[in-house]
């Protein structure tokens, strides 16, 4: 089974989930975490592995992730080591809550593999849904560290990557983490508000602007070395635009991720905007 194949069949969207944490799971992923490198499997346990992959890949197609869960741990029993399902039983894990049991994947995973950006990503986000910020902050320093590296070649390349999935006013929302402020129209974090099929609606953004920094300095509100920082609305593909407020340092991502949780809301109202044909 390849990663690649599995990559198919994992669902990014994110969907709200019955939680199926049971006592069971929970045990399974502290052993997942706890037992060394097993010996070679043998041709039978190969086939019983497949055979539970294929059914948890069956159900997960099918959004039954609670069930595929239960497939892929039976797999991951018979073959611990493969990244297919390690990467679909984490994807269940997270879709059904069951947070411990996610990470321990996901980790093995990245134990395997220290360069795979993708799972590293994915560790971010479980992090961020358990409220954990200083373990995601500090996977975030690694991921960081492994781009400036050019071990992952791929990686060096990439300006930000998904740090956040959440669910706003029944809006799956999609954030994004710059690694740097590049442009003109430089961003630092960029939430994605997607439409009932996964495809996005409109996005909502934090950036530091060339020409709206060069203003705030020659009115005198900010001192050399300063950015200011704005949170905006591009909606109907840009063509309309909203400001909804400033900041005068760079925000928190927790902050940040406040104010936009705020505007879906319809708690914040914009400042100023524009529309172009």
């Amino acid at each position: 089974m390849s990663k690649a194949g599995s990559l198919l069949v994992a669902i990014i969207v994110l969907h709200v989930a019955p939680i199926f944490c049971t006592r069971w799971i929970c045990a399974e992923a502290q052993n997942l975490q706890q037992s060394g490198r097993p010996a070679k499997p043998t041709a039978a346990q190969e086939d019983a592995g497949t055979k539970a992959f294929k059914a948890g890949v069956k159900f997960q197609e099918q959004k039954q992730y609670a069930q595929a869960l239960v497939e892929y741990r039976k797999a991951s029993a018979l073959l611990p080591d493969d990244p297919s399902i390690l990467w679909n039983a984490g994807m269940c894990a997270y879709f059904t809550k069951v947070y411990p049991y996610a990470l321990t994947a996901w980790s093995r995973m990245k134990a395997m593999d220290p360069t795979d950006d993708i799972v590293r990503g994915k560790l971010i986000v479980v992090y961020q849904a358990q409220g954990n910020a200083r373990a995601r902050n500090q996977e975030r320093a690694e991921l960081v560290t492994l781009r400036k590296s050019k071990k992952n070649a791929k990686l060096s390349a990439k300006s930000s990557y998904c740090c956040d999935q959440f669910v706003v006013a029944g809006r799956d929302v999609f954030a994004y983490d710059f690694f740097e402020l590049l442009g003109e129209h430089a961003l630092r974090y960029n939430f994605l508000v997607l439409k009932a099929d996964g495809t996005t609606d409109y996005r909502i953004s934090v950036g530091s602007y060339d020409l709206d920094n060069a203003l705030a300095h020659e009115l005198g509100h900010i001192k050399a070395g300063q950015r200011v920082y704005h949170l905006d609305g591009y909606y109907e593909q840009g063509h309309k635009h909203r400001t909804f407020r400033f900041y005068d340092a760079e925000p928190s991502y927790d902050a940040a991720k406040k104010d936009v949780v705020s505007v879906l809301q319809g708690t914040m109202k914009a400042l100023s905007g524009s529309t172009r044909p």
